[in-house]
């Protein structure tokens, strides 16, 4: 996605492209993790395909990727600290347009790793390991 809009928006990585990328794979173990834990949830494809789209959109709209978290309210920024998706745009957001430097990206990309960790001990829980 960021090629595409490096190559067609003019987006440009004004900070640590290093950190951008670690950002992006901390983002991207984040991702699959919580793969895992709604497969893992989920009793049949149609109730997982429900729980994957009703969990994606809230997780996006309160973590800030619709609508820029510092117009929300200001209980729902604080909600918004607990959303992966609000640490992945803020850590994006510093390698690009905020152009800041590697040391901004350790905060997002280590709590992104702590989701990862956290979603994939939950769906080895909750996985069944029977069927």
């Amino acid at each position: 996605i960021f090629a595409a809009a490096i190559a067609f928006f003019g987006v440009r990585i004004e900070g640590s492209v290093f950190g951008f990328a670690a950002v992006g794979a901390a983002f991207a173990l984040m991702t699959a993790a919580f793969g895992m834990l709604i497969a893992a949830l989920g009793r049949t494809p149609e109730a997982t395909r429900g729980l994957a789209i009703l969990a994606t959109l809230v997780m996006v709209m309160l973590g800030g990727a619709w609508v820029p978290s510092f117009l929300l309210p200001e209980w729902v920024q604080t909600l918004a600290m607990a959303m992966p998706a609000r640490w992945a745009v803020d850590g994006l957001d510093a390698m690009t347009w905020r152009g800041l430097g590697l040391e901004a990206a350790w905060p997002p990309v280590l709590a992104l790793l702590g989701f990862a960790l956290a979603f994939t001990a939950l769906a080895v829980w909750r996985f069944d390991w029977e069927e």
